[in-house]
């Protein structure tokens, strides 16, 4: 099954938890998730857009089985409310930036309207979703050169990398 959820920045830095530790222990609510699941996670605003796709790599944990993140809430308040219920692992798989996954460009691909819990993605948004993210890795790393475009030695070129720290 492949999910989406949204992911609040304003009250929890996501992308520093997973720079830091590749994974999070998410509130498991009483969405029916299964071990392999692909979640890909929503960033609500300001960046509005789809930017991880994770793996479900465990379930059913309570507070004490989790990391301790609290250095990753923005909001003490929410981050108290957080430690009630059961809880899942998301393993980060891949980070894209990308218009593309865009909430307007999700709506044309069959988003029915505001992502404000769990989703089931249906088959036509996931290929989208899925799409963009492999062609997304293919604009950096391509696999095979393009025959059109001359080569020439010694020509310089400028490669940008991202380095996490």
């Amino acid at each position: 099954m492949n999910w989406l959820i949204p992911a609040n920045g304003e009250m929890y830095d996501h992308a520093s938890s997973f720079a830091h530790y590749g994974a999070i222990d998410w509130r498991q609510g009483k969405s029916k998730y299964s071990v392999g699941d692909i979640v890909y996670i929503y960033c609500t605003t300001p960046i509005q857009r789809v930017r991880y796709k994770c793996k479900v790599m465990e379930l059913d944990k309570n507070s004490s089985q989790t990391r301790d993140d609290k250095e990753y809430w923005l909001n003490r308040e929410e981050y108290e409310k957080s430690l009630d219920g059961k809880f899942f692992k998301l393993q980060l798989i891949e980070e894209v930036d990308s218009e593309k996954l865009s909430y307007q460009l999700l709506l044309k691909y069959g988003l029915n309207g505001a992502i404000q819990g769990p989703i089931k993605l249906s088959e036509i948004l996931e290929n989208y979703i899925s799409s963009v993210f492999s062609k997304a890795n293919d604009e950096f790393f391509p696999e095979v050169l393009d025959s059109s475009v001359e080569i020439f030695e010694g020509l310089k070129k400028q490669i940008s990398v991202n380095k996490y720290e």
